[in-house]
């Protein structure tokens, strides 16, 4: 027991009650002044739905890179053609792979002019169009149900339509695309459903015109009218002006997909048609998960409670007031089960692709917003159960592909930050390094010739310092160090990781260099970094995250001093070699160098080891 203290004087029970009647009333009077429930639930819910918008924008923040990558080279080429005055239309309507991407190259080219061709602008373009959509489901339950609610079951939907499991349709610009098509087909079945006698003339017009652009944005655009006309069947208009309606859209659209499909041709590349059971439940699931297994597991589950959810829709009759959800089931089953038939061939892991989840997810939303905004005056039934049942499994894998989001995130960002240091020293790079950028002719082959055409484009870019060569600051941490400048007799601090091998695309073996390096004397980041190979310079990755450099040195701005440089084998002749980091002082006007014996031995299959422990100062030598 602790002795009291004599100096101390007892609390006197009185004036302990009063003290806590005092408390209790000013808490009292502070709850009396909160708005009622019923009144701030809706600002509580548009609050976390406008939070959950904004983890989608910073995750782009976090994590995008302005580099192109694959069909974003299509940027650089708008705006080359654009400067020949060659953006003709036969131009726009060329066919990309199996698409007619007319409206997304507008597009592209709209945001190039812009923002000077930045990828960076596309993957945000992407972020409002997932808001637009957003909006429109929105809309949809708010048709069903009071504000207050619709904002509430809009909650889960914002979660599922901002998964990081659509890490690939988030942080590839020209994912765009696939969201454009979603997006205006959302808007078709919204304007379909709300056809009525009164007003039926503006909804009409605005779903054909949506639905052309959905076309026209990507295959699965296609699909967008056949279900139009399911939607049509069942609009509570007359005979006369539902067959009117029918006609007109039935029409238009045969016209349309037969505009589609001249002169088009298949890809020689991609497998022939076959459809696969598994491959199709797989990629109904993997809007939940990253394991293969799991994911047909949840397919499996999400096709069984889509079956029940049509059983009751149609025993309780509800096609016309589910229309629009229905829609959402009906178009994301047709474009899954065309992937499936166009792409069971590649394997069962091209299912488990993070940009065909969007198409998924649509899926699960139909799904949950049936059982979701059913009557509140009708009996608890199988349909709330089922909506239950999906949200929790919805909720259980946005949750289980939240953290896989950010680890996948970090590693795309990390290599596609390598590409951008290639792209701006790829007059430094020899022609295998630019095979980075896999480049596809006309039907879909690698194209032979693609260094060529990849170094044409960086010109392009080059001339309207757009992407990489926008960033003044980052640009000059790339840059090789003056051959003038002097050495610095000062040591820094550096290390560098275990030297060895490593196979990259397209069967390149090179040579992995990589450490961390700073300009001690300075308390600051290097300048930049080279390698130097037998008297031969090559410039070096800088700016790489190394955390525990930071904290050893107790300094935050030494985060981002990590470097990085990939060798061809092939240039590197087994033997001794001389291997020096040249590590440019923070200000620019000196450099560090820090030299190093190296040994390739053949009988290690090109395995190169450093003949002598790293050093960890570096001066003039």
């Amino acid at each position: 027991m602790v002795a009291p203290n004599a100096n101390t004087a007892p609390i006197c029970p009185a004036a302990s009650s009063n003290a806590f009647r005092a408390a209790a009333a000013v808490l009292s009077g502070c709850a009396k002044r909160l708005p009622p429930w019923h009144t701030a639930s809706p600002y509580v819910a548009a609050a976390i739905l406008f939070a959950i918008v904004l983890i989608g924008f910073a995750y782009v923040y976090a994590f995008g890179v302005d580099v192109p990558w694959y069909d974003e080279w299509i940027v650089p080429i708008l705006m080359q053609e654009h400067a020949r005055g060659g953006v003709t239309l036969d131009f726009l309507w060329q066919q990309h792979n199996e698409h007619r991407i007319f409206f997304p190259s507008l597009l592209f080219l709209g945001i190039a002019l812009l923002t000077n061709g930045s990828i960076f602008a596309d993957m945000y373009v992407s972020q409002g169009l997932l808001c637009l959509s957003l909006a429109i489901l929105f809309a949809a339950c708010r048709r069903q149900a009071s504000l207050r609610r619709a904002l509430w079951t809009t909650i889960p939907i914002a979660l599922l339509l901002f998964s990081l499991r659509q890490w690939e349709n988030m942080l590839w610009g020209f994912q765009l695309t696939f969201i454009m098509v979603v997006c205006c087909a959302l808007l078709t079945f919204f304007c379909l459903s709300r056809l009525c006698e009164d007003r039926w003339r503006l909804g009409f017009a605005a779903a054909a015109i949506a639905a052309t652009i959905a076309i026209y944005s990507s295959l699965q655009g296609i699909f967008v009218w056949p279900v139009g006309v399911a939607q049509l069947v069942v609009a509570p208009l007359n005979n006369r002006r539902k067959t009117a309606l029918l006609t007109a859209w039935s029409a238009i659209g045969i016209a349309e997909w037969a505009l589609y499909f001249h002169h088009w041709h298949t890809v020689s590349i991609h497998p022939t048609f076959q459809f696969s059971a598994r491959y199709f439940l797989t990629m109904v699931g993997s809007a939940l998960c990253y394991a293969p297994q799991l994911a047909l597991a949840a397919g499996i589950l999400l096709a069984t409670l889509t079956a029940m959810t049509l059983a009751v829709v149609g025993y309780k009759r509800q096609w016309q007031e589910q229309s629009f959800w229905l829609a959402l089931i009906a178009f994301a089953i047709l474009v899954l089960a065309a992937i499936t038939l166009g792409r069971t061939g590649c394997g069962l892991d091209r299912a488990m692709n993070s940009r065909y989840t969007l198409y998924s997810l649509l899926l699960i939303i139909g799904i949950y917003g049936i059982g979701a905004l059913q009557k509140r005056s009708e009996p608890r039934g199988i349909s709330r159960y089922l909506a239950r049942i999906t949200l929790d499994l919805a909720v259980f894998g946005v949750a289980a592909c939240f953290v896989e989001g950010l680890t996948v995130g970090q590693g795309l960002h990390d290599q596609r930050e390598y590409e951008r240091f290639l792209l701006y020293t790829s007059d430094m790079q020899p022609d295998e390094a630019l095979t980075f950028f896999p480049l596809h002719d006309a039907n879909g082959k690698i194209d032979v010739d693609q260094a060529r055409r990849v170094r044409e484009w960086i010109s392009v870019m080059r001339q309207f310092r757009s992407g990489v060569f926008a960033d003044v600051d980052w640009s000059a941490r790339q840059e090789l160090p003056n051959p003038a400048l002097p050495i610095r007799t000062s040591p820094t601090r550096f290390a560098i990781d275990p030297i060895h091998p490593i196979y990259y695309w397209a069967g390149i073996d090179v040579l992995s260099i990589s450490g961390w390096a700073v300009d001690f004397p300075a308390n600051a980041v290097a300048g930049s970094v080279a390698i130097v190979l037998d008297g031969k310079t090559y410039p070096a990755h800088y700016g790489d995250p190394v955390h525990d450099v930071a904290t050893q040195f107790s300094n935050p701005q030494l985060a981002n001093c990590g470097f990085r440089c990939y060798l061809l084998l092939k240039d590197i002749q087994p033997g001794d070699h001389v291997l020096t980091l040249k590590i440019r002082s923070h200000d620019g006007q000196s450099v560090y160098l820090a030299p190093h014996n190296l040994n390739i031995d053949p009988r290690f299959n090109g395995i190169a080891k450093p003949r002598k422990k790293e050093n960890s100062q570096a001066q003039s030598h």
